[in-house]
């Protein structure tokens, strides 16, 4: 937002008017607007608190220009205090940059920068419970934007507030007109917008796009925090689309920088982002090891450590321990935007359903997808993979043919997600259980049979083969089981589900 303010001259926009002397205003200029710029552009991601300190001496000192000309300030350490979940700090510097902006003759003429300010307000407000307020701020920044020019924040801003309704598509569209109005002199807001463009990819299920915008921001010239999230990002996109040694790659790369800048809690959570990518290509001694040495490195970075150890215990079938160790997740350390946190508790809650549907324990898994169905059911992509998980909720409760309806109605609706592999490979494992716990046979021998045509992580493809090995063995195909059995086992993976198919071929041989 500073670059936005540096380019549009905002010096003197809230400024009574009037003509002032040259001097003073040239002064006012470098202390309170080029000064504070440079020094939030230099020291937002190495030293924070040391910026914070500098630009509160900035809003201490007088002004002859009133308080207008401390935008710039205000602005800065809304992103520092909001950042670090201090949000009444933040609200607080939201509040007085609205009040220089209303107070502005030329208001018409920064609709944008209160739209944003705005959102970032309504964001702090729904953190310390004043939904009402919240909602009614959002409104307004609606509003704003309907007469704000058609500059590159006011398409930032349409943009995040169409992500805030899941809206990913629309907010895609409005981040790239965004990206199209920067010059391309301007370094540091075309590679905040590609960084909005990245985000907004992934979540609306195009995770080539996703990379691509990620890497073109690396190559821009991303630094500091945009940097790593654009790594990590990138990591995330790899990893969606089965590229698993480009994706531990980029790991690396966000992990390397955030040692360097010595971010602890930062460098715990990328561990275990690292320790995914490990899991999925089936190393799961490593990765469980890199699970306790990241939850060991910072108490606030241990989350995504927590759910990685999770699934790593689900794989070798250790289910009691793996629900355990989820139980600490929502504790350890929560996202400072509610919006964020409600999204990744509930996707968390859609796992553990899927846990406890594997322990056969159908009440416990009903509860956990109705809470992830409460956060996420309007959102395209997940509320998909929610319908999926239901089905197989309601096999395990003994509702059959309400499973198999449901099943229909999830499968005819995947063909909207063909861009996604990653979607597309939970969707139907998760209709593939569903299958099997139903006892429709022919039905699951589809399902894994698509799903091992999408080119699973090599950690899942045990359990495809097992369970399509189980359908055939149910319906007396003999041959074709012992061929299911056989390709789990030869993955040379110690997961549950090797383990069970070894058990099968070591009864067959009996036989």
């Amino acid at each position: 937002m500073t670059e936005f303010l540096h380019r549009y001259g905002i010096v003197l926009i809230v400024a009574t008017g009037v003509a002032v002397p040259v001097v003073v205003g040239l002064f006012h200029h470098l202390y309170f607007i080029f000064l504070p710029q440079r020094a939030i552009k230099k020291r937002s991601d190495g030293d924070p608190e040391r910026l914070r300190r500098y630009l509160e001496r900035v809003l201490a000192t007088p002004s002859l220009l009133g308080s207008g000309v401390k935008i710039v300030a205000h602005t800065g350490l809304v992103g520092i205090y909001l950042r670090s979940g201090r949000h009444t700090e933040a609200v607080a510097h939201c509040r007085a940059i609205l009040t220089a902006l209303v107070g502005s003759r030329n208001r018409d003429r920064y609709g944008a920068l209160e739209a944003d300010t705005r959102r970032r307000l309504a964001d702090c407000l729904e953190a310390l419970g004043e939904n009402d307020e919240a909602e009614e701020q959002r409104r307004r920044a609606q509003e704003g934007l309907r007469l704000a020019p058609a500059d590159s924040l006011r398409h930032i801003t349409k943009g995040t507030l169409l992500e805030r309704e899941h809206r990913y598509e629309e907010a895609y569209r409005e981040h790239l007109k965004a990206l199209e109005l920067t010059p391309a002199s301007n370094v540091l807001i075309r590679v905040e917008c590609m960084m909005h463009l990245v985000t907004a990819a992934f979540n609306a299920g195009r995770p080539t796009d996703c990379l691509r915008w990620a890497e073109e921001a690396i190559a821009l010239g991303a630094t500091g925090r945009l940097f790593v999230s654009a790594h990590i990002m990138a990591a995330v996109a790899c990893s969606n689309l089965g590229r698993l040694e480009e994706s531990e790659q980029h790991y690396r790369k966000a992990y390397d920088a955030l040692a360097s800048a010595k971010k602890t809690p930062e460098m715990a959570a990328t561990l275990g982002g690292l320790a995914d990518c490990l899991r999925r290509r089936g190393k799961l001694v490593e990765a469980n090891e890199i699970c306790i040495q990241a939850a060991a490195m910072d108490p606030k970075g241990r989350r995504m450590s927590l759910a990685v150890q999770s699934h790593v215990l689900r794989a070798w079938g250790r289910y009691d321990e793996a629900l355990a160790i989820r139980a600490g997740y929502k504790d350890a350390g929560q996202l400072v935007i509610p919006h964020h946190e409600r999204r990744i508790v509930a996707v968390q809650s859609l796992d553990t359903a899927r846990i406890e549907a594997e322990c056969g324990r159908a009440d416990a898994a009903w509860s956990h997808v109705q809470e992830a169905l409460a956060v996420l059911r309007d959102v395209a992509k997940l509320g998909l993979v929610c319908e999926a998980v239901c089905c197989w909720v309601l096999a395990v409760r003994g509702l059959a043919d309400e499973s198999q309806r449901f099943s229909s109605e999830v499968a005819a609706r995947l063909n909207h997600f063909e861009r996604d592999p990653s979607t597309c490979r939970g969707v139907l494992h998760d209709l593939g259980m569903a299958a099997c716990a139903c006892g429709d046979h022919h039905a699951g021998i589809d399902c894994w049979t698509r799903y091992l045509g999408l080119s699973p992580d090599p950690v899942h493809q045990p359990t495809a083969f097992y369970q399509r090995g189980e359908c055939h063995r149910q319906l007396g195909q003999v041959t074709e089981a012992r061929n299911d059995y056989r390709a789990a086992v030869a993955t040379n993976l110690d997961t549950h589900h090797a383990r069970l198919a070894q058990q099968r071929l070591d009864r067959f041989a009996l036989l």
